[in-house]
């Protein structure tokens, strides 16, 4: 949609969760100064929209997303969305347009989410300084009651992290 500012470039690289007989699709945005955030649509087949957010459900704010100067791509990339309980969790790649990207982790409430309360999580980076890391996601059910977290270092394959908590 050209005329809606924040997504006027392109859309791309969804992330999707089904709630109650209902897909919601986790896209990437991406502003005509090269600056990404997310948008949300409403499926119940997964080929028509029901509903399309005017405004993004997620947009850069921290220093690790926010353009670091001129005209570089940032902000926050390639949503990889899990469900565990009454959250939704969200794995996503954060660039400032300066040194490598990270991966980033946020959540909100399952009932925030579905009445569009966007009380995200203050997201945290949950990757290692100065390493290109991106693609991340996280599996939906603990193994030997450890969370587990996919993701690629220096596009370098994919990589599994092991975590007791993510908290």
């Amino acid at each position: 949609r050209p005329e809606i500012i924040w997504e006027a470039k392109a859309t791309f690289n969804p992330g999707a969760v089904e709630i109650d007989g209902k897909i919601y699709i986790i896209y990437r945005a991406l502003s005509n100064d090269n600056t990404s955030s997310f948008g949300l649509v409403e499926t119940i087949d997964g080929f028509n929209i029901n509903w399309r957010s005017d405004e993004p459900i997620y947009a850069p704010k921290e220093y690790f997303e926010i353009k670091d100067g001129g005209d570089n791509f940032s902000g926050c990339e390639d949503p990889r969305i899990t469900r565990i309980g009454d959250r939704i969790y969200v794995c996503y790649t954060a660039f400032n347009s300066k040194g490598p990207p990270k991966v980033a982790f946020t959540s909100i409430l399952v009932n925030d989410f579905l009445k569009r309360n966007w009380n995200w999580k203050k997201s945290v980076i949950i990757s290692d300084e100065g390493k290109d890391n991106k693609d991340a996601c996280l599996f939906p059910e603990r193994i030997g009651n450890k969370f587990i977290f996919f993701h690629r270092i220096g596009g370098k394959g994919m990589t599994m992290s092991f975590m007791d908590s993510i908290d």
